[in-house]
């Protein structure tokens, strides 16, 4: 939030650009605040805190006038939702050339102009400072719009590059539209790369069963956009996902969205990052996941579409796409979708969510980020220890061979079925094959040196002893999560993201 006089802004362009208003007519700021003194309120739709200052406005009684972004559907939904329907409202489409004008970089941003000029600005919400600039309009703030006395705001849309201000006018155009054809979707954007299901309003209805549409789960980066439920039951939608499968679809949406999880920078990063979500608990099973053969591959549809919804809100609602915000190198097909149930019932440990505290007999959604699934097939090990060393290696490789200690993050091991009897088998508990590949994957720095490498972490670079031992992870970060096929000696490492991003669980 920022609050300046200022002198710097030329509000003649924007006094003088014709826009509709709500009853059809078209008109400019200047016909609409005709006086000496007057407030604009530049506004969104999608950012709560635009949401709330309209709401505090409502019965204010200024001079003003609201400068709405978006779609007219966008600014019928902001005024219905504020109850602001005495409030003079002026529909700004992309590429919002008033709100460049008046320099308003945050949602919202009030201008007090007098004689055409601007006189004071301010971006984000501080009651006390509103207060002053409606009372300087001719009106009284008598009310917080429910906000409080400061909120931050959310970035503009006009200060976004072209192709996100076409997605962000294609999600009100489907939304309102009803998204009949695929073919629109494409060239909407509206897609991950595969053919999707129109997010009609029917579909998105029965997705939702009676919840309220306008529910907010907050804001979502890099673009700050906000989370209703409307928005994520449309991703569902669009991936493929049965309406059954909402609540596990809602706990991954709030996992994903948490800020230690960072989606901002999963969504932004040159690396692999993308979700890797876990299942645990009876909802497995009421909703058909498979936790057998090709459990993190294809075949499956609650496995395969609660993965690809979380994705498509991402890239659709946060802005992270590939082109755009999404900067990663290579990606990878986890970035379509990554999500399998723990199969409990063939595991020698505790499931995953219970021994991160959660009562036995809930359900429950894990979320972090990684990297692609890298494989670990050993059909000779005889026994627990052997098997562990092996799975010490491939720990010891993720990320990079040379990169010790991980720099954060949490490593999956997903421990197939036929390796998790050998351990249960031997009698090991969680806590033992932890311990094992924690000790089995640390390198002595003379060894790392040795290899040549130009990627070692500083740490081993600076080290002067070559006999120094350096651990690969700790036993807080390795990830334990056993399903998989009855038969097939398989296991697979996801190396962590390792850049602030943490491991977020979700009751279902």
């Amino acid at each position: 939030m920022a609050h300046t006089t200022r002198e710097d802004v030329d509000a003649t362009a924007a006094l003088t650009t014709p826009l509709a208003a709500l009853d059809g007519r078209v008109a400019t700021i200047a016909d609409l605040l005709p006086g000496t003194t007057g407030l604009v309120v530049v506004a969104e739709r999608d950012c709560p805190t635009s949401r709330g200052a309209l709401r505090a406005l409502a019965d204010a009684g200024a001079h003003l006038v609201v400068i709405s972004q978006g779609r007219i559907e966008a600014a019928q939904d902001l005024v219905a939702d504020t109850a602001a329907h005495d409030l003079p409202v002026l529909v700004e489409p992309a590429p919002h050339p008033v709100s460049d004008a008046l320099a308003a970089a945050t949602m919202p941003t009030f201008v007090l102009l007098e004689d055409g000029r601007v006189v004071d600005h301010l971006e984000g919400w501080d009651r006390a400072r509103v207060g002053e600039l409606v009372a300087r309009a001719g009106g009284r703030l008598t009310s917080d719009g429910g906000i409080g006395e400061v909120k931050p705001g959310c970035q503009s849309r006009h200060t976004f590059d072209a192709a996100m201000q076409r997605r962000l006018e294609a999600d009100d155009a489907v939304l309102a539209a009803g998204a009949g054809r695929v073919e629109d979707l494409w060239e909407l954007g509206w897609h991950d790369g595969l053919p999707v299901v129109p997010p009609t309003r029917d579909r998105v209805a029965a997705m939702l069963d009676g919840r309220d549409p306008q529910t907010s789960l907050g804001l979502l980066g890099p673009v700050n956009a906000e989370v209703t439920f409307e928005r994520l039951a449309a991703c569902a939608v669009l991936a493929g996902c049965h309406p059954d499968y909402w609540p596990v679809v809602e706990a991954a949406a709030r996992a994903v969205m948490d800020p230690a999880f960072n989606p901002h920078g999963v969504s932004n990063t040159t690396s692999w990052a993308s979700p890797w979500i876990v299942v645990n608990g009876p909802v497995r099973h009421q909703i058909g996941m498979n936790t057998g053969s090709n459990v993190i591959g294809p075949g499956n549809r609650a496995n395969a579409t609660i993965g690809r919804a979380i994705r498509l809100l991402l890239q659709l609602t946060g802005g992270g796409s590939p082109g755009g915000l999404d900067q990663s190198a290579l990606g990878g097909q986890h970035k379509f979708t990554a999500c399998f149930p723990e199969r409990e019932e063939a595991s020698p440990f505790e499931p995953l969510h219970t021994s991160l505290g959660h009562r036995e007999g809930t359900s429950a959604v894990t979320v972090l980020a990684g990297e692609p699934p890298a494989p670990v097939n050993d059909h000779t090990s005889q026994t627990a220890d052997e098997l562990a060393a092996t799975l010490a290696l491939a720990v010891g490789n993720a990320m990079s061979p040379t990169t010790y200690p991980t720099p954060g993050g949490e490593l999956l091991l997903i421990l197939g079925t036929e390796h998790a009897r050998t351990f249960g088998a031997a009698g090991w508990s969680r806590a033992r094959l932890t311990e094992a590949l924690v000790a089995g994957s640390r390198r002595r720095v003379g060894e790392l040196q040795a290899t040549g490498s130009g990627a070692l972490t500083p740490q081993v670079a600076a080290a002067t002893d070559p006999d120094e031992v350096v651990a690969k992870i700790t036993a807080d970060q390795l990830v334990i999560a056993v399903t998989g096929g009855d038969a097939g000696r398989f296991s697979a490492v996801v190396a962590p993201w390792g850049r602030s991003s943490s491991m977020v669980t979700r009751e279902v």
